[in-house]
């Protein structure tokens, strides 16, 4: 019995420590976020009212109309024959009833939203929380970031075997996606990026990494209790290559000279999203630049005393990998 009660404890105690040891574990009382929804699908296919509409839901409603559905919000008559002729299309009022069986009630997933944004607020105490606009764009767009509003097309997550997604030949490694688990996932990631990701033509493969592993970063903290293969989207075996593969491709971007290369011709193919990163064999993680800058800044943060905020304000990769300490996990 003496024995049992010792290793009991034993197991209390490395639980509480492995909950302990988690650094985006916050306490999140007290932060107030307000999250609002509004579910413009649903007010377009219930009201032929479109300027009630336009009034409501004022700069998305334009960018929707005019940017996404090509119909001029400025002229009442082609914006009113536009949206008629789009809401009684047979293929759109399907993909309408297939989104209302899916998310008539999207509060497990707003939820989960709301969740991460309260530890973004945490964060980023000085930063707007937008609102959250559900729609349909007949395959568009999954996730549109605004000034102030996070669009989420729910006929881009019905699931990886909805059989419009074959029959528009989306490739096997997208659809997979396209679940509903990951759309608070997506629209976190969106927003981030949004807000933060500053990327431009000319800047070196380390940069570009780093800056992608800032916004993974950012997600460990809106997410601290989700699974990495979660927040990077990758799958389970995608996630096992990445982290057995991690000396082997930082090696490789070393023995190449591919980390201040600035010619995106020689590098993107570490990240450009698909069904593996093309520089290394087929069963290899995509985007495996992503993941790389990601483990790269939580080296980073772990060797450094810096609030969130203060990192993604960082604009000096190179700074930040001597003063990562970084080497890679074998």
């Amino acid at each position: 019995m003496r024995t049992k009660r010792i290793f009991s404890y034993l197991i209390l105690c490395l639980f509480m420590f492995s909950c302990s040891n988690n650094p985006h574990d916050v306490d999140i009382t007290g932060v107030e976020v307000n999250l609002e929804l509004q579910r413009f699908e649903q007010d377009l296919f219930k009201t032929t009212a479109y300027e009630s509409l336009k009034s409501k839901y004022g700069y998305f409603f334009r960018v929707y109309t005019d940017n996404i559905l090509n119909i001029n919000s400025n002229n009442p008559i082609m914006m009113t024959n536009g949206l008629k002729d789009f809401c009684s299309d047979p293929e759109i009022k399907e993909i309408y009833k297939e989104v209302e069986g899916k998310y008539e009630d999207f509060s497990p997933e707003f939820n989960k939203i709301q969740e991460a944004f309260t530890y973004y607020k945490y964060h980023f105490p000085q930063k707007n929380i937008p609102k959250i606009i559900t729609f349909i764009s007949g395959f568009n767009y999954g996730i549109l970031s605004l000034d102030s509003t996070l669009g989420i097309g729910l006929d881009m997550f019905l699931g990886k075997d909805y059989n419009y997604y074959s029959a528009l030949q989306f490739p096997l490694y997208k659809r997979n996606k396209l679940q509903q688990k990951n759309i608070p996932f997506a629209a976190l990631k969106g927003w981030i990026e949004t807000e933060y990701m500053m990327e431009s033509n000319n800047q070196s493969c380390l940069s570009r990494m780093v800056e992608r592993g800032k916004v993974l970063y950012a997600m460990d903290a809106v997410f601290p209790f989700a699974p990495d293969s979660s927040k990077i989207q990758y799958s389970p075996q995608q996630m096992n290559w990445a982290q057995e593969n991690e000396v082997f491709v930082w090696a490789t971007l070393v023995d190449q000279s591919l980390l201040y290369e600035k010619n995106f011709s020689k590098t993107y193919k570490l990240f450009n999203d698909g069904p593996f990163t093309s520089l290394f064999e087929q069963t290899s993680a995509p985007r495996i630049g992503d993941y790389i800058g990601w483990q790269i800044v939580r080296s980073f943060m772990e060797n450094n005393q810096i609030k969130l905020s203060e990192l993604m304000q960082m604009n000096d990769a190179q700074e930040l990998l001597a003063k990562s300490n970084y080497k890679p996990k074998r």
